[in-house]
C-alpha cells in the first residue's frame, strides 16, 4: 500500500510539472503571437519635433516618410489601418509614423502640416514635402509611395 502512494504521489508530481509545462508552452505561443502581431501593427516611433523629423529624413534621403495622421474618433481612420499595416509590410524602404492629431507632444509636426482633416497623408522626402492626400483612397495611397520611394 505504501508503494501505491508513493506511485500516486509520485505521478501527481509529475502531473502538475507537465501542467505547469503547458501552461509555459501556451505562455510562450501567445508571446510569440503577440510578437508577430506586434511586428504588422506597431509604428515606427514618431519624432517629437517637426526638426528632428526633418533631421531624420535629411540622414536617410533613401527613405520615404509616410505621416498618417489620424484621431481616435476617428472612424476612416480605423478602417483604414489595416491597409496601412499591408503596406508598412510590404514597402521595407518607407518608415510609417502614425500622429493624433490630439497628441500635444506632436503638435509641431501637427501644425507644421496644418492638418485640419483626418485621415490625412503626409509623404516627406530628404526633409521636403513630397505630397499629402485627405482620405482613405487605398489606390491613391500607394500610387503616391510608388511615385516618391
Amino acid at each position: 500500500m505504501c508503494k501505491i502512494l508513493k506511485i500516486i504521489k509520485n505521478i501527481k508530481h509529475k502531473y502538475k510539472l507537465l501542467l505547469k509545462n503547458i501552461k509555459n508552452i501556451n505562455y510562450y505561443i501567445l508571446y510569440i503571437q503577440k510578437m508577430d502581431n506586434n511586428a504588422k501593427l506597431e509604428m515606427k516611433p514618431v519624432p517629437d519635433t517637426i526638426d528632428e523629423l526633418s533631421i531624420y529624413s535629411k540622414n536617410n534621403p533613401d527613405k520615404l516618410i509616410v505621416i498618417d495622421f489620424k484621431a481616435t474618433w476617428c472612424v476612416p481612420c480605423k478602417a483604414i489601418k489595416p491597409f496601412i499595416n499591408y503596406l508598412n509590410e510590404n514597402y521595407p524602404n518607407v518608415v510609417f509614423y502614425e500622429i493624433d492629431i490630439q497628441d500635444d507632444d506632436k503638435s509641431t509636426i501637427t501644425s507644421n502640416f496644418k492638418i485640419s482633416k483626418v485621415p490625412t497623408f503626409i509623404y516627406y522626402k530628404n526633409g521636403e514635402l513630397c505630397n499629402s492626400l485627405i482620405g482613405t483612397d487605398k489606390g491613391k495611397i500607394e500610387d503616391l509611395i510608388n511615385e516618391y520611394i
